[in-house]
């Protein structure tokens, strides 16, 4: 009769011979079953409590701007009331009237010109006004020395969970960065100057090989309830495309600094 101690020693040794042998295993069907060049995807691991800042009145930033024009009333009461239901606060900006910008103080400057990807000359007066309201947004931005700020526009709207997807957005943020640590105060981070946080025709690049996947999310839409490829009906594809549909912009301040030079 063997020693208690020798047959935990022998059992040992067969359980960590087969968990090596089991990985190997799998590690070689993986090998054989997916394609070499296959994008990345990364889950996220980071424990809610991480980003339990997202879950106060700013939803984890330091300030929200929403941009109207304030003669619509309508507007505003409606962004408001949707705010207040979904627990966060919004601080008013005037939107900008295309009449009331004065061909003096638009950007001349060749290179920034090419950095904000347009031809003030050539845009449309309107286009022109909503890219003025978000410059007086970022100067507040740097009046108040806020770290980061969310701008959003009136016409945006949101869904009931939107501070759920904000931690899942943030868990995923720092996954496709491969950051390992998290400031729990600003949930986001500060690595990004801005985050493009949401738009109607928002997809990935031809050429991206990086996802953060999110497995059996309750908030999208049925596939029966989604309309066309991506969820969005051809006539509208076509049509956002010729206007410009940014809704919700993250800044930190530096950033703020920078797209105002």
């Amino acid at each position: 009769m063997m020693p208690k101690s020798y047959r935990f020693v022998q059992i040992l040794l067969v359980a960590v011979t087969s968990y090596v042998i089991i990985n190997i295993m799998l590690a070689l069907l993986a090998e054989t079953r997916w394609p070499k060049k296959i994008p990345y995807v990364s889950h996220g691991a980071t424990g809610d409590e991480t980003f339990e800042a997202i879950q106060n009145e700013t939803l984890g930033f330091q300030h929200i701007y929403a941009i109207g024009l304030p003669e619509r009333t309508d507007k505003r009461d409606f962004l408001s009331l949707a705010a207040s239901m979904t627990g966060f606060k919004l601080d008013w900006l005037n939107g900008v009237r295309p009449d009331s910008l004065t061909q003096k103080a638009m950007p001349k400057h060749e290179a920034l010109i090419s950095i904000q990807g347009m031809n003030f000359s050539s845009v449309a007066p309107n286009i022109v006004a909503c890219w003025r309201a978000h410059m007086n947004a970022l100067v507040k931005i740097v009046e108040n020395s806020f770290k980061t700020a969310l701008i959003m526009e009136d016409d945006v709207d949101w869904d009931v969970n939107i501070k759920t997807q904000l931690m899942e957005f943030a868990r995923g943020l720092h996954a496709v960065q491969g950051n390992k640590k998290v400031q729990p105060e600003v949930p986001c981070g500060l690595n990004l100057d801005v985050l493009w946080i949401g738009g109607c025709i928002s997809g990935p690049s031809s050429n991206e090989t990086h996802f953060y996947a999110i497995p059996n999310d309750p908030t999208v839409a049925s596939v029966e309830q989604r309309a066309g490829v991506a969820g969005i009906p051809e006539i509208w594809k076509s049509v956002s495309q010729k206007t410009p549909r940014d809704t919700y912009i993250g800044l930190k301040r530096d950033a703020a600094c920078m797209v105002m030079r």
